[in-house]
């Protein structure tokens, strides 16, 4: 399965990057550090089966990001906050990870 992280914290990318490498039959594709960027890379966003989405992020928050139009097979939201936990529930997330991780 092929993996998007979206994340501006590179610490935190790097962790999954590395969790990710060491789980069978997953991939990373692609690691963006701004949304803005995600954004315009839709067709990466979209051939991902799974993205891992970061919620505070300067340029946009991820709430704001899984509102685009761009579709994203499964999500798993990443927060610092636990607040964010029932949020992920309510936009279908595989899951939600609270850092850190």
């Amino acid at each position: 399965m092929d993996c998007i992280i979206l994340d501006d914290d590179k610490i935190t990318c790097k962790i999954l990057e590395e969790f990710i490498a060491k789980t069978s039959g997953l991939r990373v594709k692609k690691t963006f550090y701004n949304p803005i960027e995600a954004l315009e890379s839709r067709e990466i966003i979209q051939s991902g089966n799974l993205i891992f989405l970061d919620m505070e992020m300067p340029e946009m928050h991820g709430l704001e990001f899984l509102k685009t139009s761009i579709q994203i097979p499964q999500v798993i939201i990443i927060s610092g906050s636990k607040n964010y936990a029932s949020d992920a529930f309510d936009f279908n997330a595989t899951d939600f990870l609270l850092k850190p991780i």
